[in-house]
């Protein structure tokens, strides 16, 4: 059992599926499940209150340096931008500059070529992990950026069910639609520790939710940002998707560094 499950995807790499026959529950002896359209969170915490703190402590931690990594986008997306008009311009000349036939690497390498598709085979090699070129690089990028869209209007329209569970058994469970209006059934003999347990929980299915807003709207500044600076083909709508895989790398690049013991 994932201490994160959720019925949704998570591009933030939190949240791990719920298995889809634990989605009924209930608070003690009365039975429970989320209404129709609803996205699931759980966190399953241990007994140990030292144990529980620490798994919501890394969480919002890893949200912490998510969220600091997406402020960094406009500024990598700009210093990007210049590195290729330089490279284009010295490569327009008769100039003998080696720095005109650098390749970018990492994220933006992998983004160059998104963008470039035709040029594949002068641009860094793509990254993604499987064997494609970039038009299919590029499709598989949309389809994940169509996914987060339909993640982000579901949750908006409809409520979450979020819940904790402690060693097992559910202490909490709240019905929240995004505005803020939320009913909450405790269960009976519930601590004072688990009250606040489950506040957090709420807090972190709330952050993950806005976090994936995040995503979308720095992906769509980021596109019409780059777009401005360099030649895309097909514009923004081309840039997009290009973009959204370059944040998802960077989002999983935190989530590898904070992997790394200290």
């Amino acid at each position: 059992m994932s201490v994160f499950e959720t019925s949704t995807e998570d591009p933030l790499g939190l949240w791990n599926p719920a298995p889809p026959a634990s989605l009924h529950f209930g608070v003690g002896d009365e039975p429970a499940s989320p209404p129709e359209g609803a996205t699931v969170y759980r966190v399953n915490l241990p007994a140990s209150l030292l144990a529980s703190d620490q798994a919501l402590q890394n969480s919002e931690e890893l949200f912490r340096r998510v969220d600091a990594a997406l402020q960094t986008v406009p500024a990598r997306l700009d210093a990007l931008a210049q590195r290729e008009r330089e490279r284009q311009q010295k490569a327009a000349t008769t100039s003998f500059d080696t720095s005109a036939f650098e390749v970018e690497t990492g994220p933006e390498g992998d983004l160059l070529a998104l963008l470039q598709p035709e040029s594949q085979s002068q641009a860094a090699p793509l990254h993604f992990g499987i064997a494609e070129d970039a038009s299919a690089a590029w499709e598989q990028a949309k389809a994940e950026l169509d996914s987060l869209l339909a993640q982000v209007s579901r949750e908006v329209l409809n409520f979450a069910w979020v819940e904790t569970k402690v060693s097992g058994l559910a202490v909490a469970q709240t019905i929240v639609n995004w505005s803020g209006d939320a009913q909450t059934a405790w269960a009976q003999g519930i601590t004072p520790q688990q009250i606040s347990l489950h506040n957090r929980t709420l807090r972190v299915a709330s952050t993950s939710r806005n976090l994936k807003i995040r995503l979308f709207a720095t992906a769509s500044a980021g596109a019409a940002r780059l777009t401005a600076q360099l030649s895309t083909p097909g514009g923004a709508f081309f840039a997009l998707p290009a973009v959204y895989k370059f944040v998802l790398q960077i989002v999983q690049q935190v989530k590898e560094l904070q992997a790394i013991p200290a």
